[in-house]
């Protein structure tokens, strides 16, 4: 395997000093090697479809006497790239208390849901667990 694709095997010296113009040819091959492997890359991702996930999250109160609507408001003004928000619902869980249903929708690529959720759970007032009830691709 040689190098330089215009080198012969008398011309590759091991214990010679560098040539300064085929170190030079060397960089400028390489370099344009990365450059199209990036172009590449970046057409690839544009050309693709934005992949999109539905998620369901269960939202659990800190306790009994919480304000409801300060959840649900609490829990919609969050905003992240690649986040939106669709649909709530509050359902009974026991006793009186009840817990928040939450749709949304998630561009994959650039959103974690596990960020979300440990933002979610960020307000110990008011969130006292998140758990992902449903994940699937749209």
């Amino acid at each position: 395997k040689r190098i330089l694709p215009n080198m012969s095997d008398e011309d590759f010296d091991l214990f010679g000093g560098d040539d300064a113009a085929d170190t030079a040819e060397y960089e400028a091959m390489v370099a344009q090697q990365k450059a199209d492997a990036e172009a590449k890359k970046t057409a690839a991702k544009k050309a693709g479809p934005v992949l999109k996930s539905s998620v369901v999250l269960d939202i659990k109160p800190a306790d009994s006497e919480i304000d409801y609507d300060e959840l649900i408001k609490f829990v919609k003004d969050i905003e992240m790239e690649g986040l939106e928000w669709k649909a709530t619902e509050l359902k009974p869980i026991a006793f009186g208390l009840q817990k928040l249903t939450v749709l949304l929708h998630a561009v994959d690529d650039t959103l974690s849901v596990d960020d979300l959720v440990d933002k979610i759970e960020g307000n110990e007032d008011l969130v006292g667990s998140v758990e992902v009830v449903s994940f699937s691709k749209l």
